[in-house]
């Protein structure tokens, strides 16, 4: 077990030495200091370079009374922890830091605020974010203010009895016994009723319990602060114990900034004497950690699109999904073109009208503004599928009443006798005879289509995917048949167009989903997801129905 540091090349580095050295030292583990960095082909794993980043580690090591020996592999021992210094490269910062701490069996990987990860010129995000999310182990962010980490006398740590109190509250207790540190563990509520105080007392028991931490212990502290303004009865609370350490458990259910350091004010880094602020989270859950693996699996085999890639990707969606003048005309002549198609029975006119309808960007911009949990660009798609579908049928409906005397014998005469041949209304009929096969092209034809949209060189490829999902001829047979035989061919063909919608939208949500795009924030997530929730419903309705059919006419 260990403890592992990643370090930045640019600030910070004997502070963030001095403080693992003290975790490390609480938690009776060794100390493993990497230095991670992007670019190479294989995980690499080499004694660290001569360097300033490296003199300064030295230097703080030997503040502490620790020293790196280059001769024994740079592994440094002491009477109380050994400390290993390694300099760690893979294809990404992330997997090389992943696999180290898989490897060494890491019992706490601590990371800076200001770490960042550069691919090329181009700054993908913040490293240390992004550990502090997918690592498995247990994982502290430290925000280094004024203070050095030379010592570490006085401990606060606030509580909520979140999902990682316990997690502070442990590491709290650890360093407070190494260190012979005062821990004071607080709680913060409001004064609202003569029980306050008292909930805040069997709040505070419960998280000092989950951290396993001794109450009879003399140097462990607890104390009730009864405030309206949490964060600065937390700040006037340091200030008074004259803290080195402000410790926090991490907080579900808000954005990850203000869930790391958004309720602490600024001033409390920079005040006279310094203090340092780590926020912890607890182990990844086995479910979450699998998950994250997976991911990471699935990203390197099919790596997420880059910045520039996603921007232009979310700009021709919205521009394509705006409802216009050039839609509606577009809509309009595509659907006019496949009735005159359907009417005649040629499948190559119904082949032509599908490359001119315009509704299959409207469904992908759908299928993103779920994935995002874009409430603007959900709107603007949902009304141009409406606007084209009741345009659509409405010149489907005229084409059905202008040829009404001349075509309509066909179809009645097959409606009548099933086994005479069908002729130029074989089209028109095909479309009324929704499937479970309908289904499946449509759900596929969207994952091809989102993916031929996003990776750039594919988008040639969209033609051959409208003709594969046919979006307009249902709806103009849907307004066809209900002139020449009745509602009920006409509400299986539109049966067939809303099987389309349905499946399209979701195979390009979970393209979308599979290539990295995520939701805009977690509230707006939400809300796009039950909509990807009721569309999945309905999407195993129409497949069990569709499939009872299959069986009932096998």
């Amino acid at each position: 077990m260990a403890v592992v540091l990643v370090l930045n090349r640019e600030r910070h580095v004997a502070a963030m030495t001095r403080w693992s050295v003290h975790f490390a030292r609480g938690l009776e583990e060794s100390l493993h200091i990497i230095s991670a960095k992007a670019g190479a082909e294989e995980f690499e794993s080499l004694p660290p370079e001569d360097g300033s980043l490296w003199d300064e580690v030295k230097a703080a090591l030997l503040d502490l009374g620790l020293t790196a020996n280059r001769a024994t592999d740079d592994e440094a021992t002491s009477s109380q922890i050994r400390v290993t210094t390694r300099e760690i490269a893979d294809k990404t910062c992330e997997e090389a830091v992943l696999h180290y701490i898989g490897e060494n069996k890491a019992n706490l990987l601590v990371v800076g605020k200001q770490l960042s990860v550069r691919s090329g010129q181009a700054e993908e995000g913040h490293l240390a974010r992004e550990l502090f999310e997918i690592a498995p182990c247990p994982t502290l962010l430290l925000r280094l203010g004024n203070h050095d980490g030379s010592h570490c006398r006085s401990i606060v740590i606030p509580t909520r009895n979140g999902d990682h109190a316990g997690a502070a509250m442990s590491l709290g207790y650890a360093l407070s016994r190494h260190h012979e540190a005062a821990m004071n563990a607080i709680i913060v509520e409001p004064p609202v009723g003569a029980d306050a105080r008292a909930l805040g007392q069997a709040l505070l028991k419960r998280a000092l319990k989950r951290g396993k931490v001794n109450e009879e212990d003399p140097r462990v502290t607890r104390k009730v602060v009864l405030a309206n303004d949490v964060p600065r009865a937390i700040a006037d609370e340091a200030e008074t114990c004259d803290a080195d350490l402000l410790l926090l458990g991490s907080a579900k259910g808000v954005g990850v900034r203000k869930r790391l350091f958004g309720t602490i004010p600024d001033n409390l880094f920079h005040r006279p004497g310094g203090i340092a602020i780590a926020v912890i989270r607890d182990a990844l859950p086995a479910g979450q950690a699998l998950r994250s693996r997976f991911e990471r699996w699935w990203n390197r085999r099919l790596p997420p699109l880059a910045r520039e890639q996603r921007l232009e990707l979310f700009e021709k969606l919205q521009i394509g999904s705006t409802l216009n003048r050039d839609f509606i005309v577009l809509i309009a002549l595509s659907t006019l073109i496949a009735a005159l198609g359907l009417i005649q029975g040629s499948a190559a006119v119904v082949i032509g009208a599908m490359l001119v309808a315009p509704l299959m960007t409207p469904l992908l911009g759908g299928g993103l503004g779920l994935i995002q949990g874009n409430v603007p660009m959900i709107r603007s798609c949902a009304l141009s599928i409406l606007v084209g579908f009741f345009i659509a049928f409405v010149v489907g409906l005229l084409a059905g009443l202008t040829t009404f005397p001349w075509f309509r014998a066909e179809w009645v005469t097959h409606a009548r006798d099933s086994t005479a041949p069908m002729g130029s209304a074989s089209e028109l009929i095909a479309r009324t005879k929704p499937g479970i096969l309908d289904l499946g092209v449509a759900f596929v034809s969207g994952i091809a289509a989102s993916y031929c949209l996003a990776r750039p060189g594919l988008s040639s490829a969209l033609a051959g995917v409208a003709i594969a999902a046919a979006l307009v001829p249902p709806i103009a047979t849907a307004g066809i048949a209900l002139t020449y035989v009745g509602w009920v061919e006409s509400a299986l063909a539109a049966l067939l167009f809303t099987t389309n919608v349905v499946a399209i939208i979701l195979g390009s949500s979970l393209t979308f989903f599979l290539i990295g795009i995520r939701g805009i924030s977690e509230a707006k997530a939400v809300f796009g997801r039950r909509i990807i929730l009721a569309l999945l419903l309905g999407f195993v309705v129409l497949s069990i129905i569709f499939t009872q059919s299959l069986l009932k006419s096998a």
